[in-house]
């Protein structure tokens, strides 16, 4: 995964725990960290991890590293290279279990969709016995922020 791109606080979750700590042997390899040093000054309130809680020694309970996973978007085409009968058990399957306000969400990008759900798609696809994998309309590399 390519890690040159520059961090987008955007994409931080609003109740995410920043960490100024700079003095922390390994902030430059946190993720609260980074957060932290990259919070825009229009920001005017974040979460932290309170500095009393921070240990003096030893591993930080709040220490996360720096992974990024790969996160898909869109679904418009998932099912255009599948069978109409296939397609349309596939469908009703996956509504059923995503719930139908959150699969048109992630058909129009407004969520995207976690390594763990792009696992269940491939499951449903092996289900009904399509080899492909199932075709997302981009994918990005984020930040795992829990």
């Amino acid at each position: 995964m390519n890690d040159s791109t520059p961090f987008d606080y955007s994409r931080v979750p609003r109740s995410f725990a920043h960490c100024f700590n700079s003095g922390c042997p390994r902030a430059d390899e946190c993720l609260r960290h980074l957060a932290a040093e990259n919070t825009p000054a229009e920001v005017k309130y974040v979460t932290t991890v309170n500095p009393r809680n921070i240990p003096a020694e030893g591993d930080c309970p709040h220490f996360m590293p720096l992974v990024k996973v790969r996160i898909a978007w869109g679904v418009k085409g998932l099912f255009d290279r599948i069978p109409h009968k296939e397609a349309v058990a596939m469908r009703k399957e996956i509504i059923a279990h995503f719930g139908k306000t959150h699969y048109y969400r992630l058909q129009r990008k407004e969520y995207s969709i976690n390594p763990d759900e792009q696992e269940y798609l491939r499951r449903v696809f092996r289900k009904y016995r399509v080899e492909e994998e199932p075709a997302f309309e981009y994918c990005t590399d984020e930040y795992q922020w829990f």
